[in-house]
C-alpha cells in the first residue's frame, strides 16, 4: 500500500502537470498536496522495508517502528539535502530560496523540473 501510494502520486503529479507551468496559477491545491503525498508514501515505503528487518534483530515492536519511521524521514532528508545542494532551480527563477526550497523539500517536483516535465513556455517566458 505505501509504494503504491509513492508511485500514484509520482505517477498522477507527473501527467496532471506534464507540459505545464512548473508553478501553475490553477489547480494549486493538487500541486502541493500530490508531493506531500509522494513524501508520506515514501517514508511509509521505507518503514515498511526496514521495520520486519528491526523486529528480526529483536528490537520490540514499538521502538522498531519509530527506528524504522526515523530512518525512513532520515533517508527523504538525505536526497533534499542533496536536490538543495544541486540547486533544482529553473535559471528563470534565478536565486529564489522559497521556490528551492520547495523543490528540494518536495524533490520529486524538483526531479521533474530537472527532467524536464514542465514547459517554461506556458508560463509566458
Amino acid at each position: 500500500m505505501a509504494i503504491a501510494l509513492t508511485v500514484a502520486s509520482f505517477v498522477v503529479f507527473r501527467n496532471r502537470y506534464h507540459g505545464s507551468c512548473l508553478v501553475p496559477d490553477y489547480d494549486l491545491l493538487w500541486f502541493l498536496i500530490l508531493p506531500a503525498l509522494f513524501l508520506v508514501g515514501f517514508i511509509w515505503s521505507v518503514s515498511e522495508l526496514v521495520y520486519p528487518w528491526l523486529l528480526l534483530k529483536g528490537m520490540r515492536r514499538l521502538p522498531a517502528r519509530l527506528l524504522s519511521i526515523a530512518l525512513g524521514l532520515a533517508i527523504y532528508t538525505a536526497v533534499a539535502s542533496v536536490a538543495w545542494t544541486l540547486s533544482p532551480v529553473p535559471i528563470e527563477n534565478g536565486d529564489d530560496k522559497g521556490f528551492r526550497a520547495l523543490t528540494s523539500v518536495f524533490w520529486s517536483v524538483g526531479f521533474l523540473a530537472e527532467t524536464g516535465n514542465f514547459s517554461y513556455h506556458s508560463c509566458g517566458y
